[in-house]
């Protein structure tokens, strides 16, 4: 059965996406260690992972992403930023990419601060999960026990259930708003498209602000005080690029994180085109390459670049890793016509690859 879809080819300069989507940032965990929390944010909120191991991260890129179990393994942070979350009329953002495990579990904390009755502690405070029945859930308390909260739950159940997919799941937090008895103050996107949602649970007052307790920032399970996991709420699955933001995100800076492309350590890698005597590095052979048109229905988009190269791949993976196209070119003489076949609706990776090593990647998202 073929397929008639529209291909959408997006690509930012490292220089617009810095410029974009880096005020305000208060933490930022790239996951690619498997054993410290290392914050790339001025804040310094460096912590520690417990039994977890490197994965490939949404890239397919070994080693750049955490694995947990589901069972024992977790993350902790600081106690800290509650100058940000308790503040009244507080306004926050969470951006993670999750990829969920071989099954859901009724309840999986993604990244929280909160320590309940199972920690024998009475410290809620917020909590991003995501759940079999419920899709993504965003907890906020105004008390420390389950007295006055609420909880705001996409509409669908099956938003990003698939086992073994990434997901980018974003939450935005605006402590000034108190329609519909406090869910407006919620909005959830997953993979850049903004969920229909509803207050699930309603305890008790809205509160003005989120509780001030001394819970640490936990990932993948709820975490004590002292920062160790407690309950039953090992959550499994990989989690990758984590950022806190003191602001609320944009919707066209949301859809920069989730179009953000693969960042290549070129340090002393160059080529030489045929027939040139030029030293190119990864930059250069980078911006050399571009795809259009952004918007097809016939099955192909057209390759182009200002060089010519002996034996260019051309590599199409979809965002769960897994390669779905190769194409070989022997001679590339600046353009070529790229057919994607029957290609089903996703996200996808094309990555355009030199004989040298360099490489040129770029996002493909098929509707």
């Amino acid at each position: 059965m073929k397929f008639a879809h529209t291909l959408v080819i997006v690509f930012f300069t490292s220089s617009l996406f810095a410029q974009d989507i880096e005020e305000g940032v208060i933490g930022h965990w790239l996951m690619n260690n498997q054993y410290d929390l290392i914050d790339e944010s001025t804040t310094g909120q460096d912590g520690y992972i417990n039994g977890g191991l490197f994965t490939a991260d949404r890239f397919g890129t070994e080693d750049k992403a955490v694995l947990f179990d589901g069972s024992f393994s977790y993350g902790a942070l600081q106690d800290s930023l509650n100058h940000v979350f308790t503040q009244q009329d507080a306004t926050f953002s969470i951006s993670l990419w999750h990829k969920t495990g071989d099954a859901l579990p009724n309840l999986s904390p993604l990244i929280c601060k909160y320590a309940h009755t199972g920690c024998g502690q009475v410290e809620r405070q917020w909590a991003l999960l995501i759940a079999a029945n419920e899709g993504i859930r965003f907890y906020f308390a105004s008390t420390p026990d389950n007295v006055n909260y609420r909880s705001v739950s996409t509409l669908s159940d099956s938003v990003a259930n698939e086992p073994q997919t990434w997901y980018h799941i974003v939450a935005t937090y605006d402590g000034s708003l108190d329609s519909n008895d406090g869910a407006d103050r919620v909005k959830l996107y997953v993979d850049n498209v903004l969920q229909e949602d509803t207050l699930n649970f309603a305890e008790g007052m809205l509160g003005d602000a989120i509780n001030g307790g001394a819970a640490r920032i936990g990932l993948m399970d709820y975490v004590d005080t002292e920062g160790a996991a407690c309950g039953q709420y090992h959550a499994p699955g990989a989690l990758d690029d984590i950022r806190i933001y003191d602001r609320l995100l944009l919707e066209s800076e949301i859809e920069l994180l989730f179009l953000e492309e693969e960042t290549i350590d070129t340090t002393d890698t160059v080529v030489t085109p045929p027939g040139g005597t030029g030293i190119y590095d990864q930059q250069s052979f980078d911006a050399s390459f571009s795809i259009y048109p952004t918007a097809v229905n016939n099955g192909e988009f057209n390759l182009t670049s200002s060089q010519v190269y002996n034996d260019l791949t051309v590599e199409i993976v979809s965002i769960q890793g897994v390669l779905v196209q190769r194409i070989s070119i022997p001679q590339f003489n600046g353009q070529e016509i790229i057919h994607t076949g029957e290609l089903s609706a996703g996200n996808y990776i094309v990555t355009i690859k030199a004989e040298s090593g360099l490489q040129s990647i770029k996002r493909l998202v098929i509707h």
